[in-house]
């Protein structure tokens, strides 16, 4: 597989499309679609006022909370999936045959994906907090590390009982575990297919995802010190509030 990096301005071009198709993507909030189709209201002024899956199981009901959980991590999947089209058939032809151009691709459209989720175009820019989005990318980028950080996930929220505990567990985690996967499961193991700038690549994504999730974290980290944050109830009615 073909590892040669050339910026040329057609690939810088894939790649610009790439963020816009994922910032455009990442905008989609299910969340406030969903609270409107099941409790004709926006999710952003119930509970929490996050406009993410855990206030929709709160507040909303179960059924929307499914919904949001699979499409805030679907698009960023599909994201993904989209810049490796992108980029196939605008530098390629095809689809992309070099690991380096597809890993810069998958970085840059994760990036914008979670911005949209953060701060939506549809709406106002007033999004969620990113966990699933960011879930999402990190199970296509590679399902090894999204094993590891679901595992810290679930045994923090199985002890605690709370959302947040187990994101910001998970954000503490991600950078770790990626930089240790990379350099021991991928660099050591084939340093011509994954190199040096890899490793630092991937683990400077996920900083930056870790530190953006922990940023729009801060109220409940406040109340995580204080005690006062509260465990996760899922609303059994879906009538709006």
């Amino acid at each position: 597989m073909d590892n040669n990096f050339t910026l040329s301005s057609g690939l810088i071009a894939a790649y610009a499309l790439s963020a816009l198709v994922a910032y455009l993507l990442g905008s989609i909030s299910f969340a406030i679609i969903y609270s409107w189709i099941f409790a004709k209201t926006d999710v952003r002024k119930l509970g929490s006022g996050n406009a993410g899956a855990t206030n929709v199981f709160r507040s909303v009901g179960v059924w929307a909370g499914i919904l949001t959980f699979v499409c805030d991590m679907g698009k960023g999947v599909l994201a993904l999936v989209c810049s490796d089209a992108i980029i196939g058939t605008l530098v390629y032809g095809g689809a992309t045959d070099s690991t380096a151009t597809k890993s810069v691709g998958y970085c840059i459209a994760g990036l914008f994906a979670v911005l949209g989720h953060l701060y939506p175009v549809y709406f106002g820019f007033r999004g969620g907090k990113g966990v699933l989005t960011i879930a999402g990318i990190i199970l296509m980028m590679s399902p090894i590390r999204f094993v590891f950080v679901f595992l810290v996930f679930a045994t923090v929220f199985a002890l605690t009982r709370t959302v947040s505990k187990g994101s910001c567990a998970c954000a503490l985690a991600y950078p770790i575990i990626t930089f240790l996967y990379c350099w021991f499961g991928e660099h050591m193991v084939d340093a011509g297919r994954w190199p040096t700038a890899y490793v630092w690549m991937q683990t400077g994504l996920a900083v930056v995802l870790a530190s953006l999730l922990l940023i729009k974290h801060r109220s409940n980290i406040v109340r995580i010190l204080n005690g006062t944050e509260p465990k996760l109830v899922i609303k059994r009615s879906t009538k709006a509030a």
